[in-house]
Parts: C-alpha cells; sequence; structure tokens
C-alpha cells in the first residue's frame, strides 16, 4: 500500500514536500508540523541541508502507511472485528445493556435524597 501512496503524493507533490505541503498532507497546520519536528514527534526526519525543511515523499509515504496499520490494528483489537472487509466495527457490535455505562465509575456512588433518611421531631 506503502507504494500506492508514494505514487499518489509523488504525482500530486513531486519527489520532496515543503512544510506547507506536509502540513496538508496530515491535516495539520504548517506551524504544527514545525512544532512536531523540533519536539522530534513526525517520525521520520527532514531531509539534510540548510535552511528550509523539506521532506522524501517516500518518508512520507511510509510514515502514512504505518499509521493506517497501526489505526486499522487498533480498530480491531478493541472490536474483536476486522475492518479489513470496510465493514464499520461500530455497525456490527450490539448496543451496551440498558442502563450500562461504559465510563468507570469515580468513588462510591452519593446517597440521592431519597435514600436518606430523615427524622421527624
Amino acid at each position: 500500500m506503502a507504494l500506492l501512496l508514494y505514487v499518489l503524493l509523488f504525482d500530486r507533490y513531486g519527489p520532496v514536500l515543503t512544510v506547507d505541503e506536509l502540513a496538508e498532507c496530515l491535516g495539520y497546520e504548517p506551524g504544527t508540523v514545525r512544532n512536531k519536528h523540533e519536539r522530534g514527534e513526525l517520525g521520520f526526519n527532514p531531509l539534510p541541508g540548510g535552511g528550509k525543511l523539506r521532506f522524501h515523499v517516500q518518508d512520507v509515504a511510509e510514515y502514512l502507511d504505518e499509521l493506517r496499520r497501526v489505526s486499522r490494528r487498533a480498530l480491531t483489537d478493541q472490536s474483536g472485528y476486522s475492518v479489513a472487509d470496510g465493514a464499520s466495527p461500530d455497525a456490527r457490535s450490539p448496543p451496551p445493556p440498558r442502563g450500562y455505562s461504559t465510563r468507570p465509575r469515580r468513588g462510591p456512588r452519593r446517597p440521592r435524597d431519597a435514600d436518606r433518611e430523615v427524622e421527624v421531631p
């Protein structure tokens, strides 16, 4: 799949991407791309050279393909269903029982006013 993505990116942007082009590919603002690069969070390195940041299109395609693999694996692990056939895991899994909350409890339940005993003088 990385080869197909590589060809699509190469056809649209050429062999090298600027910060603005990379931001468009990743769905970020250009400043976010620069910040992630400075913190080392991009997952690939820029091309060597001075001045402007430039990224090789093959590195970007491999990174995007790896993100796709990781997210697909996470979806399969959560639902128990494979999304390889294109079906949404939410559409195939039954809803939780009525009154069941998927959120964790945060400490003991506080009594409501109806549960409290009231002393009558």
